[in-house]
């Protein structure tokens, strides 16, 4: 299939801001290899530079596995252009990420930022949502939305495993209803329970931008 002038011209900005970010990595890399070979008692510029090339090397990885996710969805190249306002808070909260597989989330939601037929609209809300989630909401979230609600109506999941959870686990599904993600239910007398869920659009929305199989997630 021959790509359009606009693909064609979607796939060399995206694919120079690439370079661009892998240039700029080579060279805080020498930058910071300089002082490396020196001392190390050279003030605390040092210490802010090695963040600094952390922080790129992140990003290198970032979209070197957006580029990996790509070929999986039988795209060589990008094929849109991914908006200023959406690529550049992307990037920047992507790189804070250390955990790998958290930052997998990310390099799929720029993957399919990039991927004109990958039917998913990546917005500034959904970016700073998965910067509130950490690995263990993320799982949770996974969790609940690969289970097809019992009532297609109310989209209600009940968790027969919430008694087992853990503190932290715990904590991750009060957050994820905090984010709007999940929705708890209310008790007769007034409560609420965590123990019976619903569904949201908000939170479909996330699970299919951060999945690099986008067609086998329910809208």
């Amino acid at each position: 299939m021959t790509m359009t002038d606009e693909e064609a011209k979607a796939t060399q900005e995206v694919a120079k801001t690439t370079s661009n970010a892998i240039d700029l990595a080579r060279e805080a890399g020498g930058y910071i290899a300089k002082f490396i070979s020196g001392s190390l008692e050279q003030g605390m510029g040092i210490v802010e530079d090695r963040l600094r090339y952390m922080r790129w090397e992140r990003k290198i990885r970032l979209v070197t596995k957006a580029n990996l996710v790509l070929r999986e969805q039988g795209l060589q190249q990008p094929t849109r252009v991914v908006p200023l306002n959406i690529i550049v808070p992307l990037l920047e909260e992507g790189s804070m990420e250390e955990n790998d597989w958290m930052q997998d989330r990310w390099a799929t939601l720029l993957a399919n930022a990039a991927n004109a037929d990958s039917g998913v609209d990546v917005s500034r809300s959904l970016i700073d949502i998965l910067s509130q989630l950490g690995p263990t909401d993320t799982e949770l979230l996974q969790r609940i939305y690969s289970v097809a609600p019992k009532d297609d109506v109310t989209g209600k999941i009940h968790l027969e495993w919430l008694p087992h959870l853990t503190e932290s686990q715990l904590l991750a599904v009060e957050n994820l209803a905090r984010l709007g993600l999940t929705q708890p239910t209310h008790t007769l007398g007034g409560g609420v329970s965590h123990a019976t869920v619903r569904q949201t659009l908000l939170g479909h929305a996330l699970v299919k931008a951060c999945n690099p199989n986008t067609q086998q997630v329910g809208d």
